[in-house]
């Protein structure tokens, strides 16, 4: 008969013997509140409601990406999305830095959705300190549950199926919730003080995003150009100027809105190209003009056969 754990502790105890230390022991975990707005920004993600979509079995599920300012308890963008991944935060970030200014500091998990390449380069030029907490002790993002705690108990049960019809439409209410209510109240963790208001006290402190934020947050990733000049990018199909079939090139575009503008870019080169979406039946209406020889290179075939045109000479001369 195996001899009980807790049988061993019950008799060290009645014999006085103390515990043995613990090896895990964490550092003791302090309250702490940064002194200046947008010292720090926690972010994460909530599951939404899901909307009514006609159609579909599992409607069109949601998720809240919010960002929660450490010192103000401003929320400088929140929005619901469609999708759970990077592109959707990278697009919720720069909504936030165009309204609140850039944070000094970003503090997210360890989700793949926050630990991407293309953010901390991002974070790099904005100059903007990215921490990730560490596995398993999300340490420091209490704040930011704390509202989410909040949203579903002051906002989600008064979401209504008319509100559930399209994404922009909740949004929309989402977004007079957040700025009308949230923002105006009285706020426990501020002595009574309004978010809003606690966050225009240090509005001379704010950073201001740079005008080219939306080239800066642009994703770049190399793509070769087919011998067609077609360039593969997220499904989509794009047709490179001429000259460039069967190069290595950059491309930069937006991974949220692919309708933006998406350009080519060669390696050590600044300039930018644009490129156009194929079009199939343009591309099969279009006259092809005959490409020039380069140096050295033989011309091409005219279609002509000259044995021909030799042996009609001398037969005609023998004639």
């Amino acid at each position: 008969m195996a001899l009980r754990r807790s049988t061993v502790y019950r008799l060290l105890a009645r014999h006085g013997m103390p515990p043995a230390p613990a090896t895990t022991a964490e550092p003791d975990a302090l309250a702490f509140t940064h002194p200046h707005v947008n010292d720090l920004w926690t972010s994460d993600i909530m599951h939404g409601p899901r909307l009514e979509v006609p159609g579909r079995r599992d409607g069109g599920k949601t998720y809240l990406y919010a960002f929660l300012d450490d010192a103000s308890r401003v929320v400088p963008f929140a929005a619901f999305y469609l999708a759970e991944n990077a592109a959707c935060f990278q697009d919720a970030f720069k909504q936030a830095a165009l309204r609140r200014g850039v944070p000094r500091r970003l503090y997210t998990d360890n989700g793949a959705t926050f630990k991407t390449h293309h953010l901390e380069v991002i974070c790099a030029t904005l100059n903007v300190t990215l921490i990730h907490s560490r596995p398993h002790r999300p340490r420091g993002r209490g704040k930011i549950e704390r509202f989410f705690r909040h949203v579903r108990s002051a906002f989600l049960p008064h979401v209504t199926p008319a509100m559930l019809a399209d994404l922009a439409v909740l949004n929309r209410v989402w977004w007079a919730w957040l700025e009308g209510e949230y923002h105006q109240s009285p706020h426990s963790g501020l002595d009574g003080q309004a978010p809003l208001d606690r966050f225009l006290q240090d509005h001379a402190l704010v950073r201001p995003a740079p005008d080219d934020l939306d080239d800066l947050m642009r994703m770049k990733v190399a793509r070769c150009v087919g011998r067609d000049r077609i360039v593969h990018l997220d499904g989509r199909l794009y047709e490179a100027p001429d000259g460039y079939a069967g190069e290595t090139v950059e491309v930069l575009y937006d991974p949220y809105d692919l309708l933006r503008p998406v350009h080519l870019r060669r390696k050590g080169s600044p300039d930018e190209i644009p490129l156009r979406r194929v079009d199939l039946a343009l591309n099969a209406s279009l006259h092809r003009h005959p490409r020039a020889s380069e140096p050295g290179e033989p011309p091409p075939p005219t279609g002509i056969s000259y044995l021909d045109l030799v042996a009609r000479d001398f037969y005609q001369e023998e004639s």
